[in-house]
C-alpha cells in the first residue's frame, strides 16, 4: 500500500472475484454454443443428404455465434460494471460504501463507534491474499464486512495504526 497522502483509499473485492466469475461466464457461453451447434456439425458430417442444407447451417451457426456473443458481451459489461461499482472508500473519520450502477446507494460510517477489528480467511483467501475484514459497532450492536478484499491484513493494519485512539480497549482478532 502506499504512503498515506491524505486522500481516501479505495478498496475492491479482490481482482481474483472478477477473473473467476468472467472465467465461469466464458465456460457457460462457450458450453452453450457448443450443445446448440455441435448436433448440426455432427449431422451435417454424416448424412450425405444433409449437403444442400450445408449453406443453412453454416447461417445458423453464425447467427447463433452472433447472438451468444453479444449476450455474453452484456452479462460481462454488468459483471465488470458491479465489481468497479462496489467498494469502501476509507477517509479520515469514516469508511464509506458504496454500491450500485445506476442507482448509488452510500453507506457512511464513523471510526469512533468501532470497537474491534477481525479477519476471517480460508485456505483459498490465504493462497490469494484475499478475506473479509469485519469492524464491529458495539453502539448500534451490527458489524461493517468488506467481504472478499485483498490483502486484508494489511488494511487491518492499515486501520489500526490510523486510528490509535481506537486502540484503547480495541478487540483485535484473526479467524482462520
Amino acid at each position: 500500500m502506499a504512503k498515506d497522502t491524505g486522500g481516501p483509499i479505495i478498496l475492491r473485492q479482490s481482482i481474483i472475484f472478477l477473473i473467476y466469475r468472467l472465467f465461469l461466464i466464458e465456460l457457460v457461453f462457450i458450453g452453450s454454443y457448443l450443445i446448440f451447434d455441435l448436433p448440426l456439425m455432427f449431422l451435417m458430417d454424416t448424412d450425405p443428404n444433409t449437403a444442400s442444407i450445408e449453406l443453412g447451417t453454416d447461417y445458423y451457426g453464425l447467427t447463433l455465434l452472433l447472438i451468444t456473443s453479444v449476450i455474453e458481451m452484456i452479462i460481462i459489461i454488468v459483471v465488470v460494471l458491479k465489481w468497479v461499482n462496489l467498494y469502501y472508500e476509507i477517509r479520515e473519520d469514516e469508511i464509506i460504501e458504496r454500491h450500485g450502477i445506476i442507482s448509488v446507494n452510500e453507506n457512511a460510517h464513523s471510526f469512533r463507534n468501532f470497537a474491534a477489528i477481525s479477519i476471517s480467511q480460508g485456505i483459498i483467501g490465504r493462497i490469494f491474499n484475499y478475506g473479509t475484514l469485519k469492524l464491529y459497532n458495539p453502539a448500534i450492536d451490527h458489524s461493517l464486512t468488506l467481504r472478499k478484499i485483498g490483502s486484508p491484513q494489511k488494511y487491518k493494519n492499515f486501520l489500526i495504526n490510523k486510528l490509535p485512539k481506537m486502540t484503547d480497549g480495541l478487540v483485535v482478532s484473526h479467524k482462520k
